[in-house]
């Protein structure tokens, strides 16, 4: 029974591991689970690189005001009402933007650490600033370092005549100002098709270019 039991758990454990997975489906095999959208949150540096800014810097402004209002709430958590000089006590706004100076290296003015608990704290959210900076600038750079293609295909491909031969016609255009040089290009064509097995399968065909190469 134990064993029973064991084996269930482990079965479990397995399908709640195994989010992404191979579904046959008429005949066809299909990617299932990658539309999820917790998996997204399972990459994180990956999620940040690829969101638009506007949400990246959404983002950051979360991330922030709750780093900020998640110390504020640890300083209050300090039984002395003077754990932070000048500052009102039991006052989340006061030890929230005491946060806001700590994590920012601003320079105490007024309000300053007096208990070994605040300072403590300081010195922790100090050190949670120093690698937040960095992560971040990293994110920052990576993200405008970052090369995106600015091509543009017409939205009609056409068949028509070519040196007597019926051809297969579209335009391609840099959205950029500049000149690509020695740009390559390559077509594929998808089919599905069914192997001699009866197996449904999707092949892919590169098609001939009359000019594939840019100078």
């Amino acid at each position: 029974m134990g064993g029973l039991n064991f084996r269930r758990r482990l079965s479990f454990l397995t399908s709640r591991a195994q989010l992404v997975h191979l579904r046959s489906r008429n005949g066809q095999l299909e990617v299932e689970g990658l539309d999820r959208w917790y998996r997204y949150w399972r990459d994180p540096y990956h999620l940040l690189l690829t969101v638009p800014w506007w949400v990246f810097v959404v983002l950051l402004t979360l991330g922030y005001v709750g780093v900020n209002a998640l110390f504020a709430w640890a300083y209050l958590l300090d039984p002395n009402p003077e754990a932070i000089a000048n500052a009102k006590p039991d006052d989340f706004a006061d030890a929230f933007f005491f946060s806001v100076q700590t994590l920012g290296s601003i320079g105490y003015g007024a309000m300053h650490p007096t208990t070994l608990y605040t300072n403590s704290l300081v010195a922790l959210e100090a050190m949670a600033s120093m690698i937040s900076i960095a992560l971040i600038t990293g994110l920052a750079f990576t993200r405008f370092a970052r090369s995106q293609a600015r091509v543009s295909f017409s939205e009609v491909a056409v068949v028509e005549p070519f040196e007597g031969h019926p051809t297969l016609v579209f335009r391609t255009a840099n959205r950029r100002r500049n000149q690509i040089l020695e740009a390559q290009l390559k077509v594929y064509l998808l089919r599905d098709e069914i192997s001699q097995e009866g197996q449904a399968m999707r092949r892919f065909y590169q098609l001939d270019l009359i000019q594939n190469e840019t100078p």
